[in-house]
């Protein structure tokens, strides 16, 4: 992990470019092997979590914007062998999630699709959809990036997100220097404002919406859902 924290690709070895509004990484990010992948943990976590708080075995059609090349999709696959999983990672991640899925057996019931969180690769509907980690370089767009994904929702359908998100007035206090591990394994900044992420999934048409705490090795990881009307 330390290693890769200087190679180009990681922004916190050029502290002052990583800071700018127009940075982007000078190569693709070398890939952690699973084992050691930071979020590795936080996938199993959420499918043991989704396990108990709802029967998703009807579940046939999942949709799975990861942020963690894979992982996520790997876990849900392996958890709920009814459902065929799309998941959608950033283009530069697409070779490598491709080569976790084959690795794992999977290929034949996910497939792997390049997109952004801002734009669903796919006019197909899902019965169920899940955000991973992968907001914090949108996070500025995070309205349109949920209308987005509830567009894809059948109706009735679920949408789970799981993200980390700052501490109070993070900007403003030393003590938001706390959340630093969370940048250093994002290269972005947390979510901001988590209790007005209930009503940005209402302006995105959803409804029902709530949210619980994960625990896990770098604190509470926030998860909201809200479904899409049965009569949309």
């Amino acid at each position: 992990m330390i290693d890769n924290m200087y190679d180009s690709s990681c922004g916190w070895s050029d502290l002052t470019g990583f800071m700018s509004e127009g940075w982007t990484p000078k190569t693709p990010a070398k890939a952690l092997p699973l084992t050691l992948h930071p979020f590795l943990g936080e996938a199993r976590r959420l499918v043991a979590y989704l396990v108990t708080r709802r029967d998703l075995a009807r579940v046939r059609n999942l949709l799975c914007f990861d942020g963690d090349n894979g992982l996520l999709a790997a876990a849900l696959c392996q958890q709920f062998t009814n459902a065929r999983v799309t998941v959608v990672v950033m283009p530069d991640a697409l070779a490598h999630t491709e080569e976790i899925i084959a690795t794992s057996g999977l290929a034949g019931r996910c497939r792997v699709v390049a997109g952004t969180p801002l734009d669903p690769p796919t006019a197909e509907l899902f019965d169920y959809a899940v955000r991973f980690h992968n907001l914090y370089s949108v996070r500025k767009f995070t309205a349109n990036s949920l209308a987005a994904i509830a567009s894809r929702l059948l109706p009735g359908g679920e949408l789970c997100c799981a993200h980390w998100f700052c501490l109070e007035a993070c900007e403003t206090v030393p003590g938001g220097m706390r959340d630093l591990d969370k940048g250093m394994l994002t290269n972005s900044h947390q979510l901001c404002h988590v209790e007005q992420f209930c009503k940005c999934l209402d302006e995105a048409g959803l409804i029902n919406a709530e949210r619980d705490d994960l625990a896990g090795e770098y604190g509470n990881t926030k998860l909201h859902f809200a479904h899409r009307p049965a009569s949309a």
